[in-house]
This record gives structure tokens, C-alpha cells and sequence, in this order.
């Protein structure tokens, strides 16, 4: 995880920074500090959700007042805000303790709010600066939620660094430009991150995608040097009942084929990988969530490509479940990798499946 999370029960000596949420109102009230209001006031701080402002503190430290809005209205989706707001607001600090917890409603749900906590500032220290020739990561080294019942709450961090962690892989794996992740790239990223957790991993290659008849992946495929790769990680808890499968787009980039995007509709095309990395993703963090169902994931992953061998508008490709589909316009590769992801997941019997999948640039239209 980019930013490592802990708890504590007391403020740890030494903090650079204590982060304090300060709700909103007629009076602003304070979680669990005293802190200057009058002062607040003065500088026209009202508590606004993730709105900070810096007081000082004894010696070295600083005291962060950090808005959470209405007291009554403080749950999950506003602390995952408010730990972001922290966590930009100490960029360039050593260590920060937060009470934001002492924020929550009397009878709220302290184990969901942890989780919050830790996923908005987990996320918010997120940077993939792997290319910048000057790069400005996080320099914090840890954030500490302070908690009375923080040894209660510690089940409930593992959870959430398991969330940001995977979350983190589904970026990284977005934002590596195309010439560095091809299909068998994000296959071995998969393996890497799949082994790592112990999840079974398959890749199946070109040679056996087409005994498999997996014909939409090897029709999309046609177009690039690049072979194609299908992907299939799978988490089988002991006792499992229920199958659940994961089928995601893993077009490592798309530049729509014969039917060729625009140069600026092909801006941006390294992310058509996106659904395929958020199964990746999601399932590397099964093992730590522990869901007593198994879990099956798909990424059929190949570049859309126009070489000379690339698939033509009218020609006809079969899919793994023997249905032929005529190809009107190449650019709708997703719709014919995807065919063959859920027909194998369908050959899982699964009580569900969810498809996730960049699919076209209409849904933000709509």
C-alpha cells in the first residue's frame, strides 16, 4: 500500500500533524480536541466536508482541523472524503494521527468508518510516477487513526489495505502505457499478483484459444503482432457453495482495427484494459477479504490492431459457444472478446457473473 495505515488507542508522540474533524453549524464543534473555534471562526472556517485549516500546535506539531459537515450526516462516504482531504492537505509531512473517528454518530458503525478512513487515505496517496522524470510522491510514512477501540478495529484495517491494495494494482496496471503492457504482459502481471496471494492461475495462449474455439479474442487479435492471452484466476475457499464469475475487457489498447478510431479518440486507448484490470484487481483481494464463495475471473486481453491479417467489416467469426457474428465496424472488439470470456464463464455454472468492461464512450453520454 502506497501509504501505511495503522491504529492506535492515544495520539502517538511525535506526530508531525493531528488531523481533528471540526463539524459544521451555527457553532463549529470539535471531535474530541480542544481547539481555538474562535479562531476558526476568525479565518471564516465553517467545516465543510475535507475544508482544512492549520493551527498551531505544541512545539513541533500542527494541529489540522478538517471539515466533516453536518455532525448528523457524517458516515462512511463523507470520512472517505474527509481522509482524502488529510491526506493532500500533509503531502509533504512525516506523520499524521487523525480522531476522525470521534466523528461518528453516537451508535454509528465504527468498523465501516474505519474502513473508510483507511480506503480514502490509502487512495488519496496514490501516484503512479513510474515514468516521471520528476516525480512528487507522498512523503508521508505513515497515518495513525486514533481510536479507543482501535485493538476491536484492527480486523477492519486488514480489510480495507487489502481494498486499497487491490485498487492500486487496478490503476498501476491502467496507467502503464501500451508498449509496456501487452496481453502477455498483463498476463504475467496477473500470474505475479495472483501467485503472490495464492490464487490458481491459468493463461491460455494463442495456440490454445483457438482448440478452445475462442474465435471473437483471435479475430480481435488478428490485427496485432501481439498474441493474445486469456486469463483465468480462480479463488476456491474450502466449503464454497456459491460460484460467482468475473469476465473483464483486457484490450490493451485499442485503436479500433480497419474501422480506425480518430488520433483523438485514440488518446487514451491504453485504458480499454480497465475492466479487465479491475477483475485483476478485485481478485487479488479475495484471499484477505475471505468470502466464503469461490470466485472465478476472466481477462480476455488482446490489442485491437489494423496489420494486414486484421479483421474486415462483413467478415464472420464464431465464438466459443458457437454463435457466428457478422462484423459490422471493428471498433466494437469488446463485445467480441467478451463473448468468449462469459461463454467460458458460463461453462462455470456460476450463480452470477459480473462483466466489467470499457466498452464504449456512449455510456458517458448517457
Amino acid at each position: 500500500m502506497s501509504l501505511p495505515v495503522s491504529l492506535a488507542a492515544e495520539i502517538p508522540r511525535g506526530a508531525d500533524v493531528i488531523a481533528v474533524p471540526v463539524a459544521s453549524g451555527p457553532a463549529l464543534i470539535s471531535g474530541g480536541q480542544d481547539l481555538d473555534l474562535e479562531q476558526l471562526r476568525a479565518r471564516a472556517f465553517e467545516g465543510k466536508v475535507g475544508e482544512t485549516a492549520s493551527l498551531a500546535g505544541d512545539g513541533t506539531t500542527t494541529v489540522l482541523a478538517v471539515g466533516v459537515g453536518p455532525v448528523d450526516e457524517v458516515d462512511a462516504g463523507v470520512l472517505r472524503r474527509v481522509a482524502s482531504a488529510v491526506v493532500r492537505a500533509t503531502w509533504k509531512r512525516r506523520s499524521v494521527a487523525t480522531t476522525l473517528l470521534d466523528a461518528v454518530p453516537a451508535g454509528g458503525d465504527r468498523p465501516l468508518a474505519a474502513r473508510a478512513v483507511t480506503e480514502g487515505a490509502g487512495l488519496a496517496a496514490y501516484r503512479f510516477v513510474r515514468y516521471k522524470s520528476d516525480p512528487d510522491p507522498c512523503r508521508l510514512e505513515g497515518l495513525t487513526v486514533v481510536a479507543p477501540d482501535a485493538e476491536a478495529l484492527a480486523p477492519d484495517l486488514v480489510r480495507a489495505r487489502a481494498v486499497v491494495e487491490a485498487v492500486c494494482l487496478a490503476r498501476d496496471l491502467v496507467n502503464e502505457p501500451a508498449g509496456s503492457l501487452s496481453p502477455s504482459d498483463l498476463a504475467a502481471r496477473a500470474t505475479e499478483a495472483a501467485e503472490a496471494v495464492g490464487l490458481d492461475v491459468e493463461i491460455i495462449d494463442e495456440v490454445e484459444a483457438a482448440n478452445l474455439g475462442l474465435g471473437g479474442l483471435l479475430g480481435v487479435a488478428q490485427g496485432s503482432d501481439e498474441p493474445c492471452r486469456l486469463i483465468k484466476l480462480t479463488y476456491a475457499p474450502a466449503g464454497a457453495t456459491r460460484t460467482v464469475a468475473l469476465v473483464g475487457k483486457g484490450i490493451t489498447f485499442d485503436s479500433g482495427g480497419l474501422s480506425i478510431k480518430s488520433a483523438d479518440g485514440m488518446m487514451g486507448m491504453k485504458t480499454d484494459m480497465g475492466g479487465g484490470a479491475a477483475v485483476i484487481g478485485a481478485m487479488s483481494a479475495l484471499p484477505s477479504l475471505a468470502p466464503a464463495v469461490k470466485v472465478i475471473g476472466f481477462v480476455p486481453a488482446t490489442e485491437n490492431m489494423p496489420g494486414g491479417r486484421a479483421i474486415k467489416p462483413g467478415d464472420v467469426l464464431k465464438t466459443r459457444n458457437g454463435t457466428t457474428v457478422e462484423v459490422l465496424n471493428t471498433d466494437a472488439e469488446g463485445r467480441l472478446v467478451l463473448a468468449d470470456g462469459l461463454a467460458l464463464a458460463v461453462e462455470e455454472q456460476p450463480d452470477a457473473i459480473v462483466d466489467l468492461a470499457t466498452l464504449t464512450g456512449a455510456c458517458i453520454v448517457a
